[in-house]
């Protein structure tokens, strides 16, 4: 049997991350409190990590405290079309927001990057976020700007005066 356990360092992280979507529940709240009874149907659209961790463990206590509201809830990380699919909300994790889009900042999210053993024993340790440049670099290809990491210099390694961008290959 295999197991995965976080090491000390992800616990951290993981302990880190949830307390910053706690805020979601607040915001949801003063809304509902703001908008009185709420009634039909409300469509979202979530990627599947976002949705398991953040609001799937909330729909019950949401549609509790709104019995009118029905719930249509799509769990996928495909880039859905909002306006064609009628969706009445869409989260997506990027930087970047098409023109053609109203949104605005949900939440901050910090990215970890992460290396097995075999890895660096092969290719070696980067030394500055400019070296990931000739790393093979999985990234997540639904976001709009996927394939360019941005560090800045308080949370970049060794990195020059200022923020930093890296292209990467997503290549293995």
């Amino acid at each position: 049997t295999r197991s995965v356990r976080f090491t000390e360092a992800g616990q951290r992280l993981v302990e880190n991350i949830r307390g910053e979507y706690e805020h979601i529940a607040t915001s949801f709240a003063t809304v509902r409190e703001m908008a009185g009874v709420a009634r039909g149907l409300i469509r979202v659209t979530a990627p599947v990590a976002f949705a398991r961790q953040q609001l799937v463990p909330k729909v019950s206590d949401f549609l509790r405290a709104n019995p009118q509201i029905r719930l249509q809830l799509e769990v996928s990380d495909r880039l859905s079309s909002i306006a064609i699919e009628g969706f009445d909300l869409a989260i997506r994790h990027s930087a970047q927001v098409p023109e053609t889009h109203v949104a605005w900042k949900l939440c901050e999210t910090r990215s970890v990057i992460v290396a097995t053993r075999a890895y660096v024993k092969r290719r070696g340790l980067p030394e500055s976020p400019a070296d990931l440049a000739s790393h093979s670099c999985l990234f997540y290809p639904r976001a709009l700007g996927a394939g360019i990491w941005s560090f800045d210099r308080n949370t970049a390694r060794k990195s020059d005066a200022g923020p930093v961008t890296v292209t990467v290959n997503g290549q293995f």
